[in-house]
């Protein structure tokens, strides 16, 4: 599945990326996790596995998968759309600011 990266908050607020862009910012990745998972213990998702950490940021987090429709404009599946516009159904990873999850968590 191909991945988008959204960030929220901070100087990247509503910005949409692609791995090769967010790479460019990666101070780190997130460990991969695999193993564990395999062994059965209770880890993250394995689409966070090697994720670019970005400074200023928390996350990355899982935010869903999201519909790609034709001329780029991406909905939430929840979100009412013609699904004969579907192009492709993609994930997103979602990058916050410490000061928007805590908004968000109120």
């Amino acid at each position: 599945m191909r991945l988008f990266y959204q960030f929220w908050g901070g100087h990247l607020n509503g910005t949409t990326m692609v791995r090769s862009e967010v790479e460019l910012l990666a101070e780190g990745h997130t460990p991969d996790r695999s193993s564990e998972r395999l062994a059965g213990m209770l880890v993250a998702r394995r689409e966070l596995d090697n994720q670019p950490k970005v400074s200023g940021y928390l996350g990355p987090m899982w935010d869903g998968e999201r519909y790609l429709l034709e001329g780029g404009m991406m909905v939430d599946k929840f979100d009412w759309h013609d699904l004969s516009k579907v192009v492709e159904i993609v994930g997103v990873i979602r990058y916050e600011t410490q000061a928007t999850y805590d908004m968000l968590s109120m």
